[in-house]
C-alpha cells in the first residue's frame, strides 16, 4: 500500500514539474527584457493616467496589482499584429521603498520598441494618442 501511495505521489509530482508555465512569467526572463526605467509614479498614479489616456484615445494597457504582493504589478499590451496576439508586451512594476516604481518591459521579439515606448507615453503624456 505504500509503495502504491509513493507511485502515485511521484507520477503528481512528475506532472507539476512538467507543466508548462503560463506565458507571462515565461517572458520574464532576463532574455526577453527589452528596456527598463523608472517612474517617478505610484501605482494609483499610473492607473489613472492609463484611464486618461484611454478615455482620449479609446485605447490603453491594463494595469493589474499582484494580489500576493502589493508592490508589484503588471501592465499587459497585446502586439497590434495579428499574427503575434498570443505575445504580449507585459511591463512588470515593482514599487520601491522611495515610492518611485521601477518598470521592466519584457517581449518574445525584438523590434517592439516603438510599442513599448507607446506603453510608456501613455503613462507620461495620457492626453496624447499615438498616430
Amino acid at each position: 500500500m505504500k509503495t502504491l501511495a509513493l507511485f502515485l505521489a511521484m507520477i503528481v509530482l512528475a506532472g507539476c514539474a512538467s507543466a508548462p508555465r503560463g506565458p507571462e512569467s515565461d517572458i520574464r526572463d532576463p532574455m526577453y527584457l527589452r528596456t527598463e526605467q523608472f517612474l517617478p509614479l505610484t501605482f494609483a498614479k499610473i492607473q489613472v493616467a492609463l484611464f486618461k489616456h484611454k478615455a482620449a484615445c479609446g485605447v490603453a494597457p491594463e494595469l493589474v496589482v499582484d494580489a500576493d504582493n502589493s508592490s508589484y504589478a503588471t501592465i499587459r499590451q497585446e502586439l497590434p499584429d495579428a499574427g503575434r496576439r498570443d505575445h504580449p508586451i507585459v511591463v512588470q512594476l515593482i514599487l520601491l521603498q522611495d515610492m518611485r516604481v521601477k518598470a521592466q518591459a519584457y517581449s518574445y521579439y525584438a523590434g517592439t520598441e516603438a510599442e513599448i515606448q507607446q506603453i510608456f507615453d501613455a503613462i507620461k503624456t495620457p492626453g496624447v494618442c499615438a498616430s
